[in-house]
């Protein structure tokens, strides 16, 4: 008698778990329904009903965050998010996620959204997040708002090299070379045989003293017969484009070559010695590269 009121216990369990699982598949389809028609004022309800099934699934997360979002109701997604983190649902698997899915449906300007609230809402995750939203704004090539993000990163961390040399690319691509510069000269404190920094710097000044030679050859070489003063003065210019720019290209280049030597920095090396007229270093270096 005993065992068979614990197999009918048994037996009654199992069929509400199927109907309850029958019941979950019947609701996520009509909830996806909802989400691919944007009705979104339909999808809500039906993921909040989804969601309070145990064990609910990332994808119905991400969907009831981004409706959410759709519908202007910040906190409903910010909640979402904290029901899937108690859940044991992975912060970056769920944000990584729902980036890919804002991005799909043209609509990452959500995503700012629900990282900006959630940096205000849940203070202690702010250091990931400031993370995602220096990604976002790369992403969108919005480097003001990328720049202050890392000098908020870099004040909690100042010495860390990663975010002084990302904060470095964005103020280059965002047309602001001098303080590229300053950053990765800081890198080369902490870090002198940095790979990235030395090769910044070295392109960097290669490129500006070969304009410069350019241009002073061209401005020579167009004045249809030039005097001894013209000659002088163009004489004077390309030394002082070897001692400064091309003197700095050769240090950084040469010290990018040591670190890790590639063709293409030999490549510019010799480019550099012959544009500084050193002739023995540029065919020296030419035998090596053989």
């Amino acid at each position: 008698m005993k065992k068979a009121c614990i197999f009918i216990i048994l037996f009654a369990s199992l069929v509400n778990l199927a109907m309850a699982q029958d019941n979950l598949t019947q609701l996520k389809r009509k909830a996806e329904m909802h989400f691919h028609n944007a009705e979104w004022k339909d999808a809500l309800p039906t993921y909040e009903l989804i969601l309070s099934f145990p064990n609910a699934d990332i994808s119905s997360y991400i969907n009831a965050i981004i409706t959410s979002l759709e519908l202007d109701t910040l906190p409903v997604a910010i909640k979402w998010v904290e029901n899937a983190l108690l859940n044991q649902i992975s912060l970056d698997t769920l944000l990584t996620k729902t980036e890919v899915q804002t991005r799909q449906l043209d609509t990452s300007h959500h995503f700012e959204k629900l990282l900006l609230g959630l940096k205000q809402e849940i203070p202690d995750l702010s250091p990931r997040i400031n993370q995602y939203l220096s990604q976002y704004y790369q992403f969108r090539h919005q480097y003001t708002k990328q720049i202050d993000v890392l000098h908020e990163m870099i004040d909690k961390s100042p010495r860390n090299i990663s975010l002084i040399k990302e904060i470095a690319f964005a103020f280059y691509n965002n047309g602001d070379s001098e303080n590229a510069l300053a950053h990765f000269e800081e890198v080369l404190i902490y870090a002198p045989d940095d790979l990235e920094a030395n090769l910044f710097m070295g392109s960097y000044y290669y490129i500006k003293g070969k304009e410069k030679m350019t241009k002073l050859y061209e401005a020579y070489h167009n004045i249809p017969t030039p005097n001894r003063m013209q000659f002088a003065q163009y004489r004077r210019g390309r030394e002082e484009v070897k001692d400064h720019e091309l003197a700095l290209a050769s240090k950084y280049m040469n010290q990018a070559n040591q670190v890790k030597s590639t063709k293409a920095i030999r490549d510019i090396l010799y480019d550099i010695y012959v544009l500084n007229s050193d002739v023995e270093k540029a065919e020296m270096l030419k035998r090596r590269s053989k």
